[in-house]
Order: structure tokens, then C-alpha cells, then sequence
């Protein structure tokens, strides 16, 4: 067995930086080697009176509470996550006109519909490479999706939003998807009470005349935010990112490295609301499972033990907009999968994903023809039809750092010679990560 570090999860250091920035005093990040990239969102924070500094693994944070100040022209080249906590940050101050920057026309248009996406804003002025604008008083832009759950950077917003506005909130949802910032905040202290509620029946009598009256019995998330004054100092643990541990489980599941039984991989994210991308895996075929569960600090997490295919190949599924919504971003891992699987696999996007995402899939069928599978791209999705040894083959991940990852998978597992275009990306936002998948692959230097 061999044993592996993931890096903490991107999003969840994100948002314990924004809720150590609103506590009265210090906050301890434990067990904690961030990347770079994550670190310089960090440093954008003092600006709004972060303070911060690493102490051998661990992060020691300085909030001001309530009233840390917001500059007007706002910093916006981080994660879309990132991006989004900082307007809610700002959404505090309805009477200030506000900027943001962006290099181009395509970068601004881009900040800019995630501006419109999460909040409702007042457009002041806008120009080939900035935008001014100010909130409306009741900024949030909660909008139910088809399968009864709110995109998540819409709920990230607004629940900050109130928090800093120091306002109510209440939701109900359908799906609890990528919701570790409700038991966040709840741990840091915010009053807010996130409960799973089930239709209730005094016998089974009641429970089938229900039924017979066509009352749906499902589950129902339901939210509420109160009015919180004062966040009070924590200590906290990250669990390992998902998106880079589906990337190296991938490489374990397709590794003919000799001699291997099974990889492990140290506390990652286990909240069926984030870390779906395993159930995929399984459900095609895959030998993994969470040993261990634990939580700490209301978020559970467990070791991912992977075990090598060897001579089985996965198998296509048909995987509906539901079963991927909490796994958007693993979506080129999931393609690269599918490349190996023998039939068909078809991902139907949620409908709220398709438009945003379009390019995304252009680029993985480009990308993944070149192997020999059999690739399309369809009004709502991604249909592929695997091979059974995919060709070598010159891949261009165009920036994406997620795409980069997992071609550089294929990559390896295909002993193609080639590089990979901007493949810097992923270096930069995953430090170490295509070392580790040579390792796991066993892929000589």
C-alpha cells in the first residue's frame, strides 16, 4: 500500500480566510500547506484588514470583526469561489460605487456575468476594461434551479451577504450541493440553522394515503440565517481537495506502475454534497472507497483507498444533470474516464451548467479525438465512447487548470512524449500535483 498528502481544498481555505477576516481575534488553520495561488488570495484580504502568517503547517489569521473596511476598486482575478466571497464582502456598503478591472473585453465580460449571476447591482458605467456599479439594498439573486437546489456561488453570496448586512435569511432547497459553507459558518459561530426535513407520518396508514394524494414525500434543506454580531476566535482543519484527489485516484484506478494493491490518499473531503465525483467512478467500475470517516470542526473528510484495475476496464454509464451537479468541476477527469470505458458514457450537464460550460466541452472533445475515442458534444452535454488503449497524442489544455490535470493523466498512463500546452496553469493552482501522478503511475524521471 502507498500512501499519499492531497492539498487542502481550494474553496474551504477560500472561505475560512473571509470568516477569519470577520472574527474578533485569531483563527488557526492546522495541518495546512496552502499553494501559492490560494496564499495570494490571502494577501488580497489585507486590503479589507487580514492579517496573516505561516508557522510551520499552520496559518495563524488576525480578523477585525464587522467592521473591516472594502476598497473601492475591488481585486477580482482569483476563483470564481474567491471572486464571489469578496462582492459579498462588499455588498455591505449600498452607497458606494464600486470597480473592477479586468484586462480585456473578454476578461470583463466574464467578471461581469459573475457579478450579474450572484447580485443585483446598479451598472454606473462601464468601458472596454472596467465596470462601476453598486449594490441594490437587497443584493442577493437567490434563483431555483430545475432540481430544487440554488447554484452554489448564488447561495455562497447571499448567505455572506446577510451575514455582513447583518439581515435574515431563509431558503429551502431539493439538493444540498457543494454546502460545506452552511456548516462553516455555523462553526464560526454565524446563527444559522441548516436542517434536513422529511415529510412525517404517524403510521404507515398515513404515510400510503399521503402518497395515494400524490404528496411528495422528499427531503427538504431548509436555511435560515439570523442576525449574527460577533464572530468568535477557532481553530480549524481543511480536509484534501477533491478535484485533485479524483485526478490522482484516476491515475491509480489506470496505473500498470508493478506491484501495487492499492494507493491511499489522506483526508479528503467525504460530504456526499462535494465529493460525488467518487460515486461516478464506482458506478463505472472503480474499486474505491472511504475508510475511516471522521469529522472535525463540522466537516467530514476519511482516507480514499483506490485499487488498480489492472485487466477490467470501467464501464460507460449515463449519468443525468442531478448526479453531476456536485461534480461540475471534475468533468475532465470524469471525459478522461470515460476514454478507457468500454460502451458509452453520457454526461447530461444541469441545465444551469450547459451555456457556461460549452467551451469547456469543445475543448475536451478536441482534445480527446485525438486518442482514437469516439467524442460528442450535444445540446446538454458530453457523449464518449471509450477505447480500450487510447493513442498517444499532443494535447493543448488552453489554460484550463483542471483540464491540464487530467490530460496530463492521460498523458502519462498512454506514455505519450509530448507536452502539454499550458500546462503551467495547473503547476501554479496545483504545486507538485504531475510529480505525484508520475509517482502514482510510476513513471520513470
Amino acid at each position: 500500500m502507498r500512501k499519499w498528502n492531497v492539498l487542502p481544498d481550494r474553496e474551504m481555505l477560500e472561505q475560512c480566510f473571509v470568516l477569519s477576516l470577520l472574527v474578533n481575534g485569531r483563527t488557526l488553520v492546522q495541518e495546512c500547506e496552502p499553494s501559492q495561488e490560494v496564499l495570494r488570495f490571502a494577501e488580497a484580504l489585507q486590503e479589507f484588514g487580514l492579517s496573516f502568517k505561516q508557522v510551520a503547517d499552520q496559518i495563524v489569521l488576525e480578523g477585525v470583526g464587522m467592521g473591516y473596511r472594502v476598497p473601492v476598486v475591488l481585486p477580482q482575478d482569483f476563483s470564481l469561489n474567491a471572486n464571489t466571497l469578496i462582492l459579498a464582502l462588499a455588498s455591505k456598503n449600498s452607497d458606494t460605487d464600486y470597480t473592477i478591472l479586468a484586462s480585456s473585453a473578454e476578461e470583463l465580460l466574464e467578471k461581469k456575468k459573475l457579478l450579474l449571476h450572484v447580485a443585483k447591482v446598479n451598472v454606473k458605467e462601464e468601458t472596454e476594461n472596467s465596470i462601476s456599479f453598486s449594490f441594490k439594498p437587497k443584493s442577493q439573486n437567490l434563483i431555483c434551479s430545475k432540481n430544487g437546489s440554488y447554484p452554489y456561488l448564488q447561495r455562497n453570496f447571499a448567505l455572506l451577504s446577510a451575514l455582513v448586512l447583518g439581515e435574515t435569511l431563509a431558503f429551502d432547497e431539493r439538493m444540498a450541493i457543494r454546502d460545506q459553507w452552511s456548516s462553516m459558518l455555523k462553526y464560526f459561530g454565524v446563527n444559522l440553522s441548516y436542517e434536513v426535513q422529511m415529510p412525517e407520518f404517524k403510521d404507515e396508514f398515513e404515510r400510503r394515503l399521503a402518497k395515494a394524494q400524490g404528496i411528495k414525500m422528499i427531503k427538504t434543506w431548509k436555511t435560515y440565517l439570523d442576525e449574527t454580531h460577533t464572530l468568535s476566535p477557532r481553530e480549524y482543519f481543511v480536509p484534501g481537495d477533491v478535484t485533485l484527489a479524483s485526478a490522482y485516484a484516476l491515475a491509480a484506478l489506470l496505473s500498470s506502475a508493478p506491484e501495487r494493491k492499492q494507493d491511499v490518499f489522506s483526508n479528503v473531503v467525504s460530504s456526499s454534497s462535494r465529493a460525488s465525483v467518487f460515486t461516478i467512478l464506482k458506478r463505472m467500475g472503480a474499486e474505491l472507497d472511504f475508510l475511516g470517516k471522521h469529522e472535525r470542526f463540522g466537516e467530514p473528510f476519511a482516507d480514499l483507498a483506490v485499487k488498480p484495475l489492472l485487466t477490467k476496464r470501467l464501464q460507460g454509464c449515463h449519468f443525468s444533470g442531478d448526479s453531476l451537479s456536485a461534480s461540475i468541476e471534475e468533468i475532465p477527469v470524469l471525459a478522461v474516464a470515460a476514454c478507457f470505458a468500454e460502451k458509452e458514457t453520457i454526461f447530461h450537464l444541469p441545465a444551469e451548467e450547459v451555456a457556461g460550460k460549452r467551451h469547456l466541452l469543445e475543448l475536451l472533445a478536441t482534445n480527446l479525438r485525438k486518442t482514437g475515442a469516439e467524442i460528442g458534444v450535444y445540446e446538454d452535454g458530453l457523449v464518449v465512447r471509450g477505447k480500450e488503449e487510447p493513442d498517444r497524442a499532443e494535447f493543448d489544455c488552453e489554460g484550463f487548470p483542471v483540464m491540464g490535470l487530467a490530460l496530463y493523466v492521460l498523458k502519462v498512463v498512454t506514455k505519450s512524449p509530448f507536452d502539454i500546452m499550458g500546462i503551467e496553469v495547473t503547476e501554479k493552482l496545483f504545486p507538485n500535483a504531475l510529480e505525484i501522478i508520475d509517482q502514482i503511475c510510476g513513471k520513470e524521471a
